[in-house]
């Protein structure tokens, strides 16, 4: 009976872990399988990878970085909405600042790899066709999805283009980090971030976040 019981368990173990690594998480995941990588390695010809991740890998760890700027820009916002009361602390904003940068440009490195991967590495036709059949607009409706953003999404993947996926989020990425530079310069002048600069900032963050969801949907749903 007890072992029958630890079976059981182990059994149950092994059933969460598996369903576990199929879910789509957060940015992008899954669209590496829009690519066949082979034994793992992909043909770069002479454009050398400092990293030596696969797609997948890649993908994860921008994602990651990307995240963490996005915390600190969070917390950014945070401190410049109290300032009007509590004073500017420009000590934290700056440092603050500083650390979305900082995990900004990791972002930007990890995406730089992922494009000359990705250029490098034949699509798996596959799954190109799976996305040049998708029924976009009746998923974005269905699951009420913004359409904005949605629709730069859609713009290159009913193309089969998931490259290009990966160099739009790249100019997203350039577009963080350049507005960060710009309110670094702000504070280094010791003057409290416009509210222009904050707002275009988290409205460009936001989209970025979504952008990647909704690539993380797509191919979640062709799977």
């Amino acid at each position: 009976m007890r072992v029958r019981q630890i079976i059981s368990m182990f059994l149950a173990v092994v059933l969460i872990f598996s369903v576990a690594s199929v879910h789509a998480r957060l940015h992008s995941n899954h669209s590496e399988g829009a690519f066949d990588e082979g034994d793992g390695t992909s043909n770069t010809g002479k454009a050398t990878l400092a990293c030596s991740g696969t797609i997948r890998e890649l993908i994860i760890k921008g994602a990651e970085y990307f995240f963490k700027a996005h915390a600190d820009i969070n917390v950014l916002s945070e401190n410049i909405e109290i300032s009007d009361i509590n004073g500017a602390d420009y000590y934290t904003l700056w440092c603050t600042v500083n650390s979305a940068l900082y995990n900004m440009n990791m972002a930007r490195y990890y995406y730089h790899e992922l494009e000359i991967k990705a250029n490098h590495t034949p699509y798996n036709q596959v799954v190109i066709n799976k996305l040049l059949a998708f029924d976009y607009d009746s998923f974005q409706e269905e699951l009420g999805l913004l359409k904005e953003v949605f629709s730069e999404v859609k713009s290159y993947l009913v193309n089969g283009d998931v490259r290009g996926i990966y160099s739009h989020t790249s100019v997203y990425f350039d577009t963080l980090t350049n507005t960060l530079e710009t309110i670094k310069g702000e504070l280094n002048v010791v003057k409290v971030p416009s509210n222009t600069h904050m707002w275009n900032l988290n409205q460009v963050c936001a989209k970025v976040h979504m952008f990647g969801q909704y690539v993380s949907r797509v191919f979640n749903a062709i799977k």
